[in-house]
């Protein structure tokens, strides 16, 4: 995958996410990829997971899997949230 810093990378995995079905990116160009292991790739050094609390009370050890695969890739991991729980 050639990264282009001004795109957002978004994996396939998540092209049914609120973010972006509920079309919340405006500003910022964006493209759904299949070949990457984060859930949001937003330049060369920097990607996020995204995370619901609901599937976290339901798979607690989930996201530390999902940073494991990440390996040393990215200096700036974000941990993008959504608070789905009460």
């Amino acid at each position: 995958l050639n990264l282009n810093s001004d795109k957002i990378y978004i994996n396939e995995k998540q092209s049914r996410n609120p973010i972006i079905t509920s079309n919340l990116i405006k500003n910022a160009k964006y493209e759904i990829v299949k070949e990457i292991v984060p859930d949001f790739i937003m330049g060369p050094t920097t990607c996020a997971l995204f995370l619901s609390l609901r599937y976290h009370q339901l798979k607690p050890t989930y996201i530390l899997k999902r940073m494991d695969e990440l390996k040393n890739s990215f200096k700036l991991r974000i941990l993008l949230c959504l608070v789905d729980q009460e």
